[in-house]
């Protein structure tokens, strides 16, 4: 058993190292094609889209990723239970998600900064939204992280390479979102 748990420790280790790796490697790829490309002004709108979307991402993950991940991991054996935690997180995660979404949308309506460039910024909350339905903290309670680091790396590299072929000019940056929009979808249809 002890065996056993070295090498599920060591597997899941290393997939944490190659899903890290993947993050830094493809953004070093993709980060200085999207600032020639689309400018400084349209990129820094992108990026303030990004940081807001960082906020209401952690509204929506409130935690689970860490508290639900630990519950699933002491219970793993308990299949009713880990399947009560999972119905339990999903329908809370799709409350917060709806409430991320409303609050955006009064932001859009009511603060011009947001209201210039609403179509990025709802795009992206509800890309950020369908992220936060994905139950990554399940495979990690239950140590299958390299179902997550397969789907996860697939996605960068479909959105690195999407990104070439579609990210033009800088009418283009709906293109960003959109993107993250669908690798989502399918990383959630793909569950």
């Amino acid at each position: 058993v002890k065996k056993f748990k070295q090498g599920t420790l060591l597997k899941n280790t290393i997939m944490l190292y190659i899903l890290q790796f993947s993050t830094y490697f493809l953004s070093l790829v993709t980060v200085p094609y999207q600032t020639r490309v689309l400018g400084p002004v349209v990129y820094g709108y992108v990026g303030v889209a990004i940081a807001v979307m960082t906020y209401f991402q952690l509204f929506m993950d409130f935690g689970f990723l860490l508290s639900a991940t630990e519950d699933i991991s002491k219970n793993r054996d308990d299949r009713d239970y880990v399947n009560r935690k999972f119905t339990s997180v999903t329908i809370l995660k799709l409350f917060l998600a709806a409430i991320s979404i409303a609050v955006l949308i009064i932001l859009c309506l009511t603060v011009p900064m947001f209201a210039q460039n609403k179509a990025l910024y709802i795009i992206y909350i509800i890309a950020y939204a369908v992220n936060a339905l994905l139950p990554d903290y399940l495979y990690r309670g239950i140590e299958q992280m390299t179902a997550i680091t397969v789907r996860t790396v697939l996605i960068k590299v479909f959105f690195t390479v999407m990104i070439f072929a579609f990210l033009k000019t800088e009418e283009d940056y709906l293109v960003m979102p959109i993107l993250l929009l669908i690798g989502n979808v399918a990383a959630l249809l793909g569950v």
